[in-house]
């Protein structure tokens, strides 16, 4: 394909991840010493620690006994490799050993019919809130009022979500698989879990929120 000849043509190639280098020398015909990596970033400026919005608390309904559990990511159905539906397989068995628990999901697109009709078929309808789209000067009071960020992804390329989440002060819950590893270098910055495995990111949102509760 044209994208393929590109890239073997090319003197130099950027990647924002292991992963994501990785995925291109899988292509053939590159050389590894053309591909660097170069991670992606945030503007600290913007992203920064501070105070829950009890206008968001207000907005979502969110009791005080409950903790909130965000996604930020588009509800499309070729990304459903952000594992959105997995956190809410795994909702139940986080309720039941954390109590409340509220998952926001900030993101539109054509998947967001299914994964409705996923949380009223596991019993979680009031459980789960869909912000819809955010705009960029409002995510920020979304991130602050998480308790915990969890994005179980598979084909991530790296995931600029991760960086504004922890900027902002919330632990971060990622998969293994995938360009999130470089985002939380490796685990250092936050948890990675197997993906696929619902009690793992079951286990992890609780470990996190129990954590913050201590």
């Amino acid at each position: 394909t044209l994208f393929r000849s590109a890239l073997r043509d090319a003197d130099r190639i950027i990647a924002v991840s292991a992963w994501t280098r990785d995925r291109v020398l899988d292509l053939g015909g590159i050389e590894p010493k053309n591909v660097t990596i170069l991670p992606n970033t945030i503007d600290e400026a913007q992203f920064t620690i501070g105070p829950k919005s009890d206008a968001l608390r207000a907005r979502y309904g969110i009791r005080p006994d409950e903790k909130v559990v965000l996604t930020v990511a588009r509800l499309d159905h070729r990304e459903r490799y952000k594992g959105y539906d997995r956190i809410i397989e795994a909702l139940p068995g986080v309720q039941q050993r954390c109590g409340p628990v509220r998952f926001l999901i900030v993101g539109t697109g054509d998947d967001h019919s299914r994964v409705a009709a996923l949380a009223r078929e596991r019993g979680m309808e009031s459980s789960v809130s869909f912000a819809g789209f955010v705009p960029a000067g409002s995510l920020v009071d979304h991130y602050r009022l998480a308790d915990v960020f969890a994005m179980p992804s598979t084909g991530e390329g790296f995931g600029i979500v991760f960086l504004e989440s922890m900027a902002c002060g919330t632990p971060v819950i990622a998969g293994n698989r995938d360009g999130s590893v470089d985002a939380l270098d490796g685990g250092r910055l936050g948890v990675l879990i197997e993906p696929m495995n619902i009690d793992a990111i079951s286990n992890a949102i609780c470990s996190l929120l129990e954590e913050k509760g201590d």
